[in-house]
């Protein structure tokens, strides 16, 4: 191992641990956003697992750099983990809510127009 840094680590070890990250927050949002199963819970489903793989990743983290100075406990990073998720997921819902009302307000002009050209004919 060398030393990055001051802290005796592999820089392969840190970025396979963020790219897990990223891997597994892709997989919470498909799985929260693009389930219709999801529809009414998704903001707190989001919140809750997505918390849960960010205290994993932060208590991962501290173990791998080995860094003496912050100890995380589980409940408050969990904590949080899961106001800042709490936020996020209300944004990404009321940008999912914006998206398909504009998706069906256009579909909606495209079926009147096709009605109206039916009509013609």
């Amino acid at each position: 191992m060398r030393s990055v840094l001051g802290f005796k680590s592999s820089l392969f070890l840190l970025f396979f641990l963020n790219l897990a990250l990223a891997v597994i927050m892709a997989l919470v949002i498909r799985l929260t956003f693009h389930i219709g199963l999801m529809l009414r819970i998704r903001t707190a489903a989001f919140a809750a697992i997505g918390a849960l793989a960010n205290t994993g990743y932060l208590i991962v983290l501290n173990k791998l750099i080995s860094h003496s100075a912050m100890q995380y406990s589980f409940s408050a990073t969990y904590m949080s983990s899961l106001f800042m998720f709490i936020f996020i997921g209300f944004g990404l819902s009321v940008a999912n809510i914006i998206i398909v009302k504009q998706e069906v307000d256009a579909l909606r002009k495209e079926q009147q127009r096709l009605d109206e050209e039916e009509d013609d004919i």
